[in-house]
C-alpha cells in the first residue's frame, strides 16, 4: 500500500508539473491583448511594399533611408564637382598669368600686371577655403565660396539654411573679405 501511495503522490507531482509548463508556455507565447482574436497581427503595405506591423514604432525623420543616403550622395557630388570646375578655373588663370610672368616677349608693365593678378588670385582661393571652413563649421554642412572680386557667392547644402545661418554665413563673409554685406549672396543647394 505504501507503495500505491508513492505511486500515485508521483503521479499527482507530474500532473502538476506538467499543468504548471503548459500554463507558463501559454502565458509567454499568448497574443498581445491588442492583437485580434485569431493571432495575426493587422499589417498594412507601405511605400516600398514591405509588410509592418501596425502600431510598430517606426523611424520618421526622413520617408527613406535609402532616400535620404541618395540625397546625400548627390549633394556631395555636387559640392565636390562644384569645387573642382572652381579650382579647375583658377589653375587655367595661374597657368595663364605664370606664361605671361615667363614669356620673354612680355612687357614690363604685363609682367607686373600678371604678378598683381596671381597674387590676387592666391589670396582669393586662400579667402575661399577659410570663409567654407568657418561656414562648415558653423552649419555642419558643406558649401562653395566663390570670390568674384567685388562679390560673394555662398552655395551651402540644402536643409541648413535659416534666417539666423543667413546672417552667420554673410557675417563670415564681411569679415573675410571686408566687402559690405550687400556684396554676399547666399544660395541654398537643391
Amino acid at each position: 500500500m505504501a507503495n500505491s501511495k508513492k505511486r500515485n503522490l508521483l503521479l499527482a507531482t507530474l500532473v502538476v508539473a506538467l499543468a504548471c509548463a503548459v500554463f507558463v508556455n501559454w502565458y509567454y507565447t499568448r497574443p498581445p491583448a491588442d492583437e485580434p482574436a485569431n493571432g495575426k497581427a493587422q499589417t498594412t503595405t507601405v511605400r516600398d511594399n514591405q509588410q509592418v506591423n501596425l502600431g510598430d514604432a517606426q523611424y520618421v525623420g526622413n520617408v527613406n533611408d535609402e532616400e535620404a543616403a541618395v540625397a546625400a550622395n548627390a549633394s556631395a557630388e555636387y559640392f565636390a564637382a562644384a569645387k573642382l570646375r572652381r579650382q579647375s578655373a583658377q589653375d587655367k588663370a595661374k597657368e595663364t598669368l605664370s606664361k605671361v610672368i615667363a614669356d620673354n616677349k612680355s612687357n614690363e608693365k604685363a609682367i607686373e600686371s600678371a604678378n598683381k593678378a596671381l597674387t590676387e588670385l592666391a589670396e582669393a582661393i586662400k579667402k575661399e577655403a577659410d570663409i567654407e571652413n568657418l561656414i562648415t563649421a558653423k552649419l555642419a554642412g558643406d558649401c562653395v565660396v566663390i570670390l568674384n572680386g567685388e562679390s560673394v557667392e555662398v552655395i551651402v547644402q540644402g536643409g541648413k539654411l535659416n534666417d539666423q545661418s543667413v546672417l552667420q554665413v554673410k557675417d563670415i563673409c564681411v569679415n573675410q573679405t571686408k566687402l559690405p554685406p550687400g556684396a554676399v549672396t547666399v544660395v541654398e543647394q537643391k
